[in-house]
């Protein structure tokens, strides 16, 4: 019963009906039956779900309380929890507890480095990078990217390299833009060359704010219209949206008010479909939540079942939607420096 309840929640939580996901994981964990593998699971698409409520608090709160409860497991063999701490600090960075978030990274780091596979002590040299941007300490990210970035380059070299840009984001905070532009530019090259159109999208936008602080705005805005170019071939309307709102920005920066409000007013159209879709995905995921709840299960083994005909799709949702969610954090996390680097830009033109 406990692995087709685990199934069952994934499932629930991959075609977008989290409020299920997230009823049936307290009933699944409460009825004190699942091994290990099942327990981390389960627990991870609690979490996953709450976020997708936009539920962090609960999430910080689920996760302190499971991490306290496996506190000696996890201390003694933390590998198979990785993916579940990276949650649990997401939370907190969410909650803007960036220094608890850092404290219990560096405590597992020391632990970690040794026995993690290449990919997670990536991911937690990355993540250490980009906490220590939130509390302003730039040479101590800047290090955790270096190290992060060897890594990268030995054992993922082909693959979409956000360290270079993360480095970039860090030499651009401390100062030291010569040296962000030297990374953005790799980032890009490296995007380029390895056909990650994404990464290319985001870098190109943030070379285009690194041009603003450096007041070259004929040569911010090639850039930003290229980043919206990719943007559209990419069909990502958030990132196209945040992308015409920089170019109205540049424009009025430059007093060209007349195409400020041409991209203001493109913004406008691009919200416009954005809404549309968010509301045509509620219709879908509301139909999909009556045609769930009207689906009847007349035994468990008819359950199990279900579950061995439905596990190979799930995990293919299951990692599409893992590295949609990454790629979405990225991408707000370069939102949130870009805004404070425009506002940074008008304080100066006051």
């Amino acid at each position: 019963w406990c692995n087709a309840g685990v199934t069952l929640v994934d499932i629930y939580y991959n075609y977008g009906v989290a409020e299920k996901a997230v009823g049936l994981s307290k009933k699944v964990y409460d009825s004190g039956k699942l091994i290990k593998e099942q327990e981390l699971r389960l627990m991870r698409t609690w979490s996953l779900s709450l976020f997708s409520l936009d539920k962090s608090q609960t999430v910080e709160q689920l996760l302190d309380k499971y991490f306290q409860l496996k506190q000696a497991d996890f201390l003694k063999n933390p590998i198979p929890y990785l993916d579940l701490f990276e949650l649990w600090l997401d939370a907190k960075s969410k909650n803007n507890k960036f220094n608890e978030a850092y404290l219990q990274l560096i405590n597992l780091l020391s632990i970690v480095d040794r026995m993690a596979s290449p990919e997670k002590h990536l991911m937690l040299l990355n993540k250490a990078g980009e906490l220590c941007i939130h509390l302003k300490d730039y040479n101590k990210a800047i290090s955790f990217f270096n190290e992060a970035n060897q890594i990268n380059e030995k054992k993922r070299p082909n693959q979409e390299n956000y360290i270079l840009l993360n480095l970039a984001r860090a030499y651009y905070w401390s100062g030291n833009y010569t040296r962000s532009y030297d990374y953005a530019e790799r980032s890009f090259n490296n995007a380029e060359k390895n056909g990650h159109l994404f990464q290319k999208a985001i870098t190109a936008a943030f070379i285009a704010r690194l041009k603003v602080s450096t007041h070259s705005f004929s040569s911010a805005v090639e850039w930003a219209n290229i980043a919206f170019r990719l943007a559209e071939d990419l069909g990502d309307l958030p990132l196209q949206y945040q992308i015409a709102i920089l170019l109205s920005d540049l424009f009025s920066l430059n007093n060209e008010f007349d195409r400020s409000t041409k991209f203001k007013a493109k913004a406008s159209q691009i919200e416009e479909k954005i809404l549309l879709h968010e509301q045509s995905e509620k219709l879908k995921k509301a139909d999909l939540n009556i045609e769930i709840s009207n689906t009847e299960f007349e035994s468990i083994m008819e359950l199990q079942n279900f579950e061995r005909q439905r596990l190979i799709l799930n995990e293919k949702l299951r990692k599409i939607q893992v590295e949609s969610e990454r790629q979405q954090e990225k991408y707000r996390f370069d939102l949130e420096l870009a805004n404070q680097g425009i506002e940074k830009e008008r304080a100066l033109n006051r």
